[in-house]
């Protein structure tokens, strides 16, 4: 069961208990029945305390968009108030929350003496271009034959805006054309996450790159074929493992969990137990 406080948008929800090195994993609420990764890996890490950090909630409970660093920021906070005082960190980022993972570790370093490990798993950079070809993706899947394109010269705030404000007209005629109305609980929370969404891969965009000591041991699980490479500040490279599975589009899978408990497990000095 997850144990999370309702009033707090920036709540981390514990998924599992344990007396070892806590992990803390960035990722997302599926479209389908599939489990997130985090919810893949409960069971399976052992005596590792398991966290998981949705960084599209503060963004439909509350503003509709939030900076890549506010975001850190707020997690960072969260983070340090569950871990303990010898606790060596790992933050794990999946897909487009790499480089969240990576500022909110580098957040956590400061105070960490053992230092903090990141687990990047397939990630992805973001730019306004994907924010606008999703936008479009959206708008044709709500019935739009000719969606518009976006302004890019807006500032974040009003491009989110603007998006969010385009896709609820959309879903309005949508209800109307089916005689249902667009204040209906599943149309609400379709633009609540729709929206959440632009905003996060907006945030990503406009970020500056992560600023990253020394510290911060970064171990990145990537696809066979080079892909994109999160920038950091000062640039620095990183150990880097490929694996054919990261090849598929869909990768939300058992094999993959199996994947990422082996490097937590190497990495902690711990056994990972099967779930």
């Amino acid at each position: 069961m997850i144990n999370q406080v309702k009033t707090d948008p920036f709540a981390v929800a514990r998924l599992g208990h344990g007396g070892a090195d806590p992990v803390f994993v960035i990722d997302f609420p599926t479209y389908s029945a599939s489990p997130r990764l985090s919810e893949m890996l409960t069971g399976r890490i052992g005596d590792r305390p398991l966290y998981q950090v949705d960084p599209l909630r503060p963004m439909i409970d509350g503003p509709a968009f939030l900076p890549l660093d506010v975001l850190a920021e707020q997690y960072a906070a969260r983070i340090a108030d569950l871990r303990g005082p010898s606790d060596r960190l790992t933050v794990v980022g999946y897909c487009s929350a790499g480089d969240l993972a990576l500022r909110v570790a580098g957040l956590l370093e400061r105070d960490s003496p053992r230092g903090v490990k990141v687990l990047l798993v397939r990630p992805a950079t973001q730019d306004r271009a994907a924010a606008f070809a999703t936008f479009r993706e959206y708008l044709l899947g709500l019935g739009e034959t000719d969606p518009p394109t976006p302004d890019g010269s807006r500032s974040a705030e009003d491009l989110v805006a603007w998006m969010g404000a385009r896709l609820e007209q959309q879903l309005a005629r949508l209800a109307a054309q089916h005689g249902l109305t667009s204040a209906d609980d599943a149309f609400t929370e379709l633009l609540s996450r729709y929206r959440a969404w632009l905003a996060f891969v907006v945030a990503c965009a406009d970020a500056r790159p992560a600023p990253l000591s020394a510290g911060v041991d970064v171990l990145s699980l990537e696809a066979t074929s080079p892909g994109p490479v999160i920038p950091m500040d000062p640039p620095r490279g990183y150990r880097i493992s490929r694996f054919p599975l990261l090849d598929e589009d869909d990768i939300l899978v058992p094999e993959l969990a199996d994947l990422v408990v082996g490097h937590l497990a190497r990495t902690a000095g711990v056994d990972a137990s099967r779930a």
